[in-house]
């Protein structure tokens, strides 16, 4: 069999062509002679980084927290340590309120709790997150900007939902930790109505834990309060006393297979405490100093579905 022969076979079984130049064998590939089009399926992540976090079509990622796991670090699920963990979203006094996305600042982040915009996000002067885990179905948060029918911040947007399907039986929970005590009820209260409530409290005010110890120091370092040897002839007595609380909850009515109601409330309260010896006075008196913050919304909401397709 000759080198052409040889050549040709080959030809005939890869897609290649052969040509001869002189002493030497050039290869060539082949090109098909036509080209057909595939449609590729859609590719959904379902777990974008970590289990319980997702990306969408538009680029927003939905963190569900009874899927996503316990940040290291923390003893329980955290709203906004969560958000904090996604690229493009940072803290930089660490902080879990004053969350910077894409160099914003935390002032022009939008929050919004179940629809309703919160302009308090945190507990302890913003070392806590003041939005219970446990009670939240997902959160959907917006880095590139925010949409114009929602109004007056120009970074990104955190939006918390609430659940809304109504509980056919009763399901709750409880728990404790080194700073505060939570608990969550879902009860159906008849067939077509539910009630979702969630309710947490510190145990700041009743014992001193090693944890609150660390927070106290991260938040009042450099003040008054611990730095007491910086301002003459007073020292701040070490009889500090925190409290906070925080109620959460969701009322649903199904008034008929296709209109529905619901209505959300929350309250959130911080209080803080000190005392410290009167200035240039020959009396044993203390001043009591101190600050107190309290924020209460709620919503109130009707669906009605004229078609699969079109709701108001």
């Amino acid at each position: 069999m000759s080198l052409t022969e040889a050549l040709s076979g080959l030809e005939s079984q890869f897609p290649l062509q052969f040509f001869l130049l002189e002493d030497s064998i050039i290869i060539q590939h082949k090109e098909a002679d036509s080209f057909s089009n595939q449609v590729l399926s859609e590719v959904l992540l379902s777990q974008y980084l970590a289990k319980g976090v997702s990306l969408n079509k538009d680029r927003s990622v939905t963190i569900k927290p009874k899927g996503f796991n316990i940040i290291p670090g923390l003893s329980e699920p955290n709203v906004l340590a969560s958000v904090k963990s996604l690229p493009g979203i940072s803290s930089t006094d660490e902080f879990v309120t004053n969350l910077n996305i894409r160099g914003g600042t935390n002032d022009q982040n939008l929050i919004l709790w179940d629809g309703i915009k919160m302009c308090q996000s945190g507990h302890f002067f913003g070392m806590i997150s003041a939005f219970d885990p446990y009670i939240i179905h997902k959160i959907n948060v917006i880095k590139n900007g925010t949409s114009t029918k929602l109004g007056d911040r120009v970074s990104g947007r955190i939006e918390m939902m609430l659940y809304q399907e109504p509980n056919d039986k009763v399901d709750g929970s409880a728990g404790f930790n080194l700073i505060a005590g939570s608990a969550l009820v879902k009860t159906p209260l008849s067939k077509k109505i539910t009630l979702q409530i969630s309710a947490r409290r510190s145990n700041t005010d009743l014992i001193e834990t090693a944890t609150y110890s660390q927070y106290f120091d991260r938040v009042f370092q450099d003040t008054e309060v611990t730095n007491s040897d910086n301002v003459a002839d007073r020292s701040v007595i070490n009889n500090q006393k925190f409290f906070f609380y925080d109620i959460s909850g969701k009322l649903l009515f199904d008034l008929s297979k296709k209109d529905k109601l619901s209505a959300s409330f929350i309250s959130i309260n911080n209080e803080f405490n000190f005392l410290e010896p009167a200035e240039n006075t020959l009396l044993n008196q203390a001043l009591e100093r101190g600050l107190k913050q309290q924020n209460n919304a709620g919503s109130l909401r009707y669906k009605r579905q004229w078609s699969p397709r079109y709701n108001t």
